[in-house]
């Protein structure tokens, strides 16, 4: 069974994963077999290790690469950990098997959702700096030869990293007013979408050749508190 599944993947060598993040793991799924395949099942924490080692606290969302590497956004915002305790996790695959779990970036605050495109990793910060007001988030974006897994990469804090392609600001008068930068899909052509939960805005966006964006995100759809996302 789960307990809150986030995400599904089915990454390009065709295995299917979930973010089961009640249960703080990943978990495989093949035919009417679940198997646990990276974290450990019901138990949260901030622990890097090999594959059943490790231990997450809130993994959101996944995406995969073209190697079929699984990246994992651990959340750790709701363990109480406001202090860039967050990182994106690579599950190092191997003949549609898990052989490591490797933290590749520390330093966020809430990693929420994750994304591949080409050579590039996605990720979605939904609180830049803890506090401040109104609330700031964004979007990063990282080149996967430079995610290393013997030596992850330190983000510098507050919004002032250089992997930082979008800021977003969120005005809002209820509780939504400290949430940002949520929910992140790429296009095969390469436009970018951007959920601010906080202004119930999609913003969208084309990303360059260089992997960044050729112009200020854009409004392409907004809701209500009444009718929601």
């Amino acid at each position: 069974s789960f307990n809150y599944i986030r995400d599904v993947l089915v990454s390009a060598s065709g295995v299917l994963m979930v973010a089961d993040t009640g249960y703080h793991s990943i978990r495989k799924i093949s035919g009417t077999s679940i198997t646990t395949v990276a974290g450990i099942l019901g138990s949260s924490g901030h622990v890097n290790g090999a594959k059943l080692g490790a231990k997450f606290n809130q993994p959101y969302q996944l995406a995969a690469d073209s190697s079929g590497n699984i990246y994992i956004a651990d959340n750790q915002e709701f363990a109480g950990h406001g202090d860039h305790k967050a990182r994106l996790l690579r599950v190092v695959m191997k003949d549609k098997k898990p052989v490591k779990v490797e933290t590749v970036v520390t330093g966020m605050i809430a990693a929420n959702a994750v994304e591949a495109y080409k050579d590039r990793i996605y990720v979605t910060e939904t609180t830049l700096k803890a506090g401040q007001t109104p609330h700031v988030s964004g979007v990063y974006g990282f080149d996967i030869a430079e995610l290393k897994g013997d030596k992850p990469l330190a983000i510098k804090l507050d919004g002032a990293d250089e992997h930082l392609i979008v800021k977003l600001t969120t005005t809002a008068d209820d509780w939504c007013k400290g949430i940002g930068a949520n929910g992140l899909a790429i296009t095969p052509d390469g436009m970018m979408y951007v959920c601010n939960f906080g202004t119930a805005e999609i913003l969208g966006g084309q990303l360059c050749s260089e992997g960044k964006l050729d112009g200020p995100l854009k409004v392409v759809a907004k809701g209500t508190k009444e009718n929601g996302m």
